[in-house]
C-alpha cells in the first residue's frame, strides 16, 4: 500500500477537498511525507508537441511571427531526419518534465512525418516512451502539409498496430488500462487541404477516434 502522510490538502474534484493521510491499496509498498503540500488529480496538458523539446534552444525561433517560425522549424527537423529514435528521446524530455510538474495526461500533437520515415515505428516509439515514464499519452497522428491519402493510410497503420483489440481495434481507440488514446488532427487550412480533412475524418469515424486541428493558428486567421 501506498501511504501518503500529512498533505495540507488533497482535492479529490471540484466539491471534496481533505487534508491528512491518502492510501492507495492496489500501489507498491511506500510512504510518502507531503507534509506542506496540496494533493490533486493529475493534470492533463491537452495540446503538446513532444517533438519541440529536442529543438527549444534553436536560434531565430524565439519572438518572432507565426509565419516565420513555422518554416524555420520545418526546415531544423528535415535537417535532423526525424526517426523514431529522435522521436523517443524528445518524448522522454517532454513527458518527464510534464510528471515532474504534476502533468499525468499529454497529448502529442505529431506533424513531423518525413517522406519515407516510418510512421507507426515514430508513433510506437513515443507510446513506449510514454508508458516507460508512467505517462497517459493521447497520441494524435496530425498532418502539416502531408500527402491526404498518405497521412490517412498512416493513421490507419498507427491505429492497428497501437491498438490492436480482440475483435480489430480497440473500442473508442483508447487501450485496455486507458493509458493510450490515438486521434487524428490536420494542423490547419495554413498547411492542409480538405481531403485531409476528409480522410483523416474517415479513419476516426471507423475507429471512434476523437479529431482535432489547430484551426486557430494566427496565419489560418490571416487566410481565412
Amino acid at each position: 500500500m501506498l501511504i501518503i502522510t500529512n498533505a495540507t490538502a488533497i482535492v479529490i474534484d471540484v466539491a471534496t477537498e481533505s487534508s491528512g493521510d491518502l492510501r492507495f491499496a492496489d500501489a507498491p509498498d511506500d510512504a510518502i511525507d507531503a507534509t506542506g503540500c496540496v494533493i490533486t488529480p493529475g493534470l492533463i496538458n491537452a495540446h503538446h508537441h513532444l517533438m519541440q523539446s529536442a529543438f527549444r534552444t534553436l536560434p531565430g525561433t524565439r519572438g518572432v511571427a507565426m509565419s516565420h517560425w513555422l518554416p524555420t522549424m520545418a526546415a531544423a527537423y528535415a535537417r535532423a531526419e526525424v526517426d523514431a529514435e529522435l522521436a523517443a528521446v524528445a518524448a522522454s524530455v517532454g513527458i518527464a518534465e510534464g510528471l515532474l510538474c504534476g502533468v499525468t495526461t499529454v497529448a502529442d500533437h505529431h506533424l513531423t512525418w518525413p517522406s519515407g520515415a516510418d510512421s507507426v515505428a515514430i508513433a510506437t516509439a513515443v507510446a513506449a516512451t510514454a508508458r516507460l515514464l508512467g505517462g497517459r499519452l493521447v497520441f494524435v497522428r496530425g498532418a502539416a502539409g502531408d500527402d491526404p491519402q498518405g497521412a490517412a493510410a498512416s493513421a490507419e497503420a498507427i491505429v492497428q498496430a497501437l491498438l490492436p483489440g480482440p475483435g480489430g481495434v480497440s473500442a473508442g481507440g483508447v487501450s485496455a488500462d486507458g493509458m493510450l488514446q490515438l486521434a487524428v488532427g490536420p494542423a490547419g487550412v495554413h498547411s492542409d487541404p480538405r481531403e485531409t480533412f476528409e480522410l483523416l475524418g474517415e479513419v476516426a469515424l471507423r475507429h471512434g477516434l476523437r479529431r482535432r486541428t489547430q484551426a486557430n493558428e494566427q496565419v489560418d486567421v490571416a487566410i481565412a
